[in-house]
């Protein structure tokens, strides 16, 4: 595990975006947080090959998470992006299933183990169902048996669509 915070994500991304050839950034397990959210933005809006993101096991919390998603939107070259483990909620929720619905290039999102609960992920799994998405984790946020229950036939709905992952 590395300590980046965002005041040394701010410099290293600053540093890679002119990068034409960054495909790949792997940015787990650091201490970046929700004050990371501009950088995050800036550097995924500007960066125009890279096609994997994985900001797995930090804290952006909903504010970083609204400006990942925010970037997320503009940008026509990120193919996986994940974004487990950073204490994401309902705040953040919509914006990513705007994410889900309107990205075409995207095919991997991994939201797993934030604290979406069951009105969220439903809502999620809803976008997924129109979408080009082929893979979106949930696994792992904040559900009880009851609530599965509850929803099932709308998880099952997507769970076994073909072709496409969606990981519950």
């Amino acid at each position: 595990m590395n300590h980046i915070g965002f005041k040394g994500l701010g410099l290293i991304l600053a540093a890679l975006s002119p990068h034409p050839k960054l495909e790949k950034l792997y940015l787990n397990q650091n201490d970046i947080n929700s004050q990371a959210g501009e950088a995050i933005y800036d550097f995924v809006t500007k960066v125009k090959n890279l096609k994997e993101l994985r900001i797995n096991n930090n804290m952006l919390e909903d504010a970083g998470g609204v400006r990942l998603a925010d970037g997320l939107l503009l940008n026509q070259s990120i193919r996986v992006c994940h974004v487990g483990s950073n204490k994401l909620s309902s705040e953040v929720a919509e914006r990513f299933g705007q994410v889900i619905e309107k990205t075409q290039s995207l095919k991997d999102l991994d939201l797993s183990n934030n604290v979406f609960i069951m009105d969220e992920l439903q809502m999620l799994a809803q976008a997924f169902k129109e979408s080009t998405l082929e893979i979106l984790n949930l696994r792992g946020n904040v559900v009880s048996a009851e609530e599965i229950l509850a929803f099932d036939s709308v998880l099952a709905t997507v769970a076994n669509m073909p072709k496409r992952k969606f990981l519950f």
